[in-house]
């Protein structure tokens, strides 16, 4: 009989490898190299170089791999630099050298590639392969955020709420984010909105965020329309009003912003299992969230969640697979079939994208007992 769990093989090899190595790689989301450079763009110049030297990579010809990807790079490349910076993290072919990974997320980050960027933050502020500088730390994580990433931007509030940071650590970083947003960049001015709201930069001022919310909401940038609708839903120097939170991160999602996106599809998951299950949804106080244009078919807000869901999670929003494997799990209470192998493909790609929290559910999942490889 065909067992239903193709991949259980792999679950069992991802749970494992995520707890012989303390969730080292998946947990910190290192990217794996060959999927990095796999994603570029088309346009990128040396496109023949980068794809030959996977290749080879992938045959085990390191050393030849290794002059195409350089080829790739000195022309432009920026995701074969991406790809020489991870080979020299992880040891891909090539001793560990994190002084030539950080050579080249450099170049990389020299291109304005915000990932590279990221990632020299968080070797400055763990001190890894340099020497440790939260200030530089803090330098590189507002650059990124101001290009619009929201990890660079948790990071940097994180940083700059730290006893070490010293005031003056402080101040490169704060030009750069006001230097930007008043040249209207909608990222940097979603910075500046996060640091205000947060109280990062001054004091917590929910009205000044949402000031710079609006201002790039109104340049069309999709997460300050998702924060906006985060200060609506919980009522953060606003009036609390859900119909308004709701519309906005209805418009976020529409410009293709994960993180609205993924809202909008665990919102129609719950109308889903509302329209269903209404005693236990009023008795999780669900039906506030469930209102405004969710008055739709059970069916229908299953097949809109997994449009929304599958939308983010396709731009690699973990928590969005997370919720995709959810809805297969759940089937029955939503008016669909249980899909278990599907929920056991997208809680694999969840962990493989970085999310620690796939691992628990992959065991729970095929009630397996994680054991440390050897």
């Amino acid at each position: 009989m065909n067992n239903p769990f193709g991949q259980t093989g792999l679950a069992v090899a991802v749970i494992s490898l995520a707890v012989s190595s303390g969730l080292g790689a998946l947990a910190a989301g290192a990217p794996t190299g060959a999927g990095t450079a796999l994603n570029a763009r088309s346009t990128e110049p040396g496109m023949m170089y980068l794809k030959r030297g996977i290749s080879l990579e992938q045959q085990a010809h390191y050393s030849l791999s290794r002059r195409y990807l350089q080829g790739a790079a000195r022309l432009g490349n920026v995701s074969a630099m991406d790809k020489l910076a991870a080979d020299y993290a992880e040891g891909e072919g090539v001793l560990i050298s994190l002084r030539k990974s950080i050579a080249w997320s450099r170049k990389a980050a020299a291109t304005g590639d915000i990932g590279a960027m990221l990632k020299l933050g968080k070797f400055y502020e763990g001190g890894c392969g340099v020497k440790r500088n939260r200030k530089t730390a803090a330098e590189w994580y507002a650059h990124a955020a101001t290009l619009g990433s929201l990890d660079a931007l948790r990071r940097l509030g994180l940083l700059w709420k730290s006893k070490r940071f010293a005031l003056s650590a402080k101040e490169g970083a704060l030009q750069w984010v006001r230097k930007e947003a008043k040249a209207g960049k909608g990222p940097a001015m979603v910075a500046a909105g996060w640091l205000r709201q947060h109280g990062c930069m001054e004091p917590v001022d929910y009205h000044r965020a949402m000031v710079w919310y609006r201002k790039a909401a109104a340049a069309g940038d999709g997460n300050a329309m998702s924060r906006i609708g985060w200060l609506y839903r919980e009522g953060w120097g606003v009036k609390k009003d859900a119909k308004v939170a709701i519309s906005w991160f209805h418009r976020a999602a529409a410009t293709g912003t994960p993180i609205a996106e993924e809202y909008m599809g665990n919102l129609y998951m719950l109308a889903a299992f509302a329209a269903r299950n209404p005693e236990q949804s009023k008795a999780w106080l669900l039906q506030p969230l469930i209102n405004h244009d969710l008055t739709i078919s059970p069916g229908s807000n299953y097949k809109n969640a997994k449009l929304w869901l599958r939308r983010a999670a396709d731009q690699g929003d973990v928590e969005a697979m997370a919720s995709i494997a959810l809805i297969d799990q759940l089937g029955g209470t939503l008016g669909e079939k249980k899909n278990l192998a599907g929920a056991t493909r997208w809680l694999i790609r969840a962990a493989l994208a970085g999310s620690s929290s796939a691992i628990p559910s992959l065991a729970s999942l095929l009630n397996v007992s994680p054991v440390p490889v050897k």
